[in-house]
């Protein structure tokens, strides 16, 4: 009767233990599942938060892309009316020296 106690004794802790182990291991489990959700979560946000930056890079860059092209269309307007300005010049000088030939020439014929 006492090995049978002591049997039923052995098998009770073995049940036990297997109980236990089963126990840690679900808890493990809800552990590693709760974490992994947590995981997800933060990953989640990650990407969120990624695509709000390149969203806001993006208009960032295309605002820059406008203000350059405007400063460039304003570059070339400045440019356009310079070069407006120097023929203006250019054709005044070519009057002047006219002016100053034909006035030339009459001196020419005044003074024979």
């Amino acid at each position: 009767d006492l090995r049978q106690e002591l049997f039923d004794q052995t098998k009770y802790e073995e049940l036990i233990k297997v109980e236990v182990g089963e126990e840690l291991e679900r808890q493990t489990m809800a552990k590693v599942a709760a974490m992994n959700e947590k995981a997800r979560e933060r990953l989640k946000l990650a990407r969120y938060e990624l695509k709000l930056k390149f969203e806001a890079d993006s208009r960032k860059v295309d605002a820059q892309i406008k203000a350059t092209i405007r400063e460039n269309l304003e570059l070339e307007s400045e440019h356009n009316d310079n070069q407006q300005e120097i023929a203006r010049n250019r054709e005044a000088v070519e009057a002047q020296k006219r002016r100053a030939a034909a006035a030339a020439e009459d001196d020419d014929v005044l003074s024979s």
